[in-house]
């Protein structure tokens, strides 16, 4: 499969390039910061036009990969909710906030359980 980034890799290299000096700081940033690395602070810090062209530039298959192989820390709580939902990664992860309190035994309990579907909850 040819992705856009194999299509343009010049333009995906100045672009992350452009990226790495925008989001990590000077002393932060080492000449073998990986393009996955960069790709995922512009999907969990960009502005709107970053990771719009981002995307026009990597391909959504690409954001994907960077997505489930990432390490957990890359990507901030909200900025993982969004990304699984908008490329379609599976069921929505658990907030904690939905889950039971421990039982006595010191378990965690889940809202739900496997298999079951969340509630739903309808505002009028």
């Amino acid at each position: 499969m040819i992705t856009n980034s194999e299509l343009q890799p010049h333009e995906l290299e100045e672009f992350l390039a452009r990226m790495a000096r925008r989001y990590f700081s000077a002393d932060a940033l080492s000449d073998t910061e990986s393009p996955e690395r960069i790709a995922a602070r512009v999907m969990s810090a960009g502005t709107y036009r970053d990771v719009c062209e981002l995307i026009d530039l990597a391909g959504r298959a690409y954001l994907a990969h960077v997505f489930v192989t990432a390490p957990y820390h890359w990507f901030s709580q909200p900025a993982r909710e969004y990304w699984q939902r908008h490329l379609r990664l599976g069921p929505p992860m658990p907030r904690t906030s939905r889950a039971k309190p421990a039982t006595p035994g010191g378990a965690f309990v889940p809202a739900t359980m496997p298999g079951e579907p969340d509630p739903i909850v309808r505002v009028h």
